[in-house]
């Protein structure tokens, strides 16, 4: 994420949702507590691999539709 002084580094992404057609993930930032925490659109994530990692992680811990 950039901003006027630079780039935050994100700690981690803890939920995802879609607003408005766009994909939002909730962020923790690094040396913020959750007070601090912000969504923010996926083209806001410079890390393309902190999203794949939290889009696996979320598609391993769905549970098998019923058959």
């Amino acid at each position: 994420m950039y901003d006027e002084e630079g780039v935050y580094e994100v700690e981690r992404l803890l939920k995802r949702r879609v607003r408005n057609r766009v994909v939002q993930y909730l962020v923790r930032w690094q040396g913020y507590s959750s007070e601090g925490d912000t969504w923010e659109s996926a083209a806001n994530v410079i890390d393309e691999q902190l999203i794949a990692a939290f889009e696996r992680a979320a598609a391993a811990s769905e549970p098998e539709p019923p058959v």
